[in-house]
């Protein structure tokens, strides 16, 4: 018996704790008020819906490893929003110094590009965690989520949760 080795009673557990079924990982998610999601928004002037975003972007990227929402997507986006927000401050503190309307106008429409684009790379992974196809209550609907954005990938986020629970 010297060749034999005893295991480590101090090693971790080698176990398989990835599951097939992808639908169960939207359980995953905390459940979040929508309302309440839009009265913090408002109050901190959205800048607690992109934390809302990011926050839940990082859920779906230890959720889904294989198909993540890319971080440079989520960069842009909050970068372009904080300099949209900054390059307004010298025009409202000091208005009588030339601010060029079309820089400002570029600024914003590159905030406003990069988020959608953060919130379709959200809701298709979201679609495939839940395994919606499109004619399933599950389903995260593309014109919702180009209008309501994160309170809508909030609100349908609960509901799949709902689902989640009514299944097991």
């Amino acid at each position: 018996m010297p060749d034999q080795q005893m295991p480590n009673p101090y090693a971790p557990p080698k176990s398989d704790a990835t599951s097939d079924d992808v639908g169960v990982g939207i359980a995953a998610f905390p459940r979040h008020s929508t309302l309440w999601l839009l009265a913090v928004s408002v109050v901190t002037l959205g800048i607690y819906s992109y934390y809302w975003s990011y926050d839940r972007s990082r859920m779906l990227n230890r959720l889904l490893p294989q198909n993540p929402v890319p971080p440079l997507v989520w960069q842009v986006a909050i970068g372009a929003q904080l300099l949209n927000v900054v390059s307004d401050i010298p025009a409202a503190v000091f208005p009588s110094i030339y601010w060029p309307d079309e820089l400002g106008i570029a600024i914003a429409t590159l905030a406003l590009v990069a988020n959608v684009v953060w919130t379709f790379a959200m809701r298709n992974r979201l679609n495939v965690l839940v395994g919606a196809t499109r004619d399933s209550e599950k389903w995260f609907h593309a014109v919702f989520a180009l209008l309501l954005s994160s309170l809508y990938l909030c609100y349908k986020i609960n509901r799949n949760i709902e689902f989640a629970h009514a299944r097991s």
